[in-house]
């Protein structure tokens, strides 16, 4: 009788012993999972942070998100493809102001593909419509409303622009695009080059962020 209350005990001792084991094991297997989790969400958490990098420049700050910057301007974010110290090279002649365009009708010369976008998200909350138009003077072969600089026109081409006299005051006459720059005469801008370059310049510079 003593004999088998011994045995029960070392088989009651035993399976203690390989429950304490057993526990310890699982208990070392969550640490360690969330350990690794932790771990994880921290590289996460460090790559997240990284494609919000910021920079500070002319005073405007830009948080570079998906190869792109992005500038809170008046609680509007506006998406850039350059930074300010990047398009400084860009010949910028004319005198822009932000206030020309609040009401009126925004006429696009060709469709500028990215920077039209770039220039539309900008200005379309300014201007009262937009739409595409031919410019005065150009030959146009689509069937669009031809307007003169007396309109504020936003003009993406490439190579040599004519304008003629009739109906428009001071005119460029052949005025070379074939280089990034952005001319204003009257109220139309022509961005010329890398149009998203130039596009940006002239944002920047109507918008004040550089001089």
């Amino acid at each position: 009788m003593l004999e088998k209350i011994k045995t029960k005990d070392e088989q009651d001792k035993k399976r203690r012993k390989n429950q304490l084991i057993v526990g310890t094991i699982m208990i070392g297997l969550l640490v360690l999972s969330t350990a690794g989790f932790s771990l994880l969400s921290s590289d996460d958490s460090e790559e997240s942070d990284s494609a919000y990098n910021s920079i500070l420049e002319n005073g405007y700050e830009f948080s570079n998100y998906q190869g792109q910057w992005a500038l809170d301007y008046n609680g509007q974010e506006i998406l850039f493809n350059y930074l300010p110290s990047e398009v400084g090279e860009v010949v910028i002649e004319g005198e822009f102001d932000i206030n020309t365009y609040p009401g009126s009708t925004l006429y696009f010369v060709g469709s500028g593909g990215a920077a039209g976008n770039e220039v539309l998200n900008v200005l379309g909350s300014y201007a009262s419509k937009y739409q595409g138009a031919c410019l005065e003077g150009y030959s146009c072969e689509e069937d669009l409303p031809t307007k003169s600089c007396d309109s504020n026109l936003i003009i993406f081409e490439k190579g040599s622009v004519v304008v003629d006299e009739s109906g428009v005051e001071g005119p460029y006459e052949n005025i070379d695009l074939s280089e990034t720059k952005v001319i204003k005469s009257d109220n139309c801008v022509f961005l010329g080059g890398d149009q998203l370059r130039s596009a940006d310049a002239f944002l920047y510079k109507l918008l004040g962020v550089i001089d």
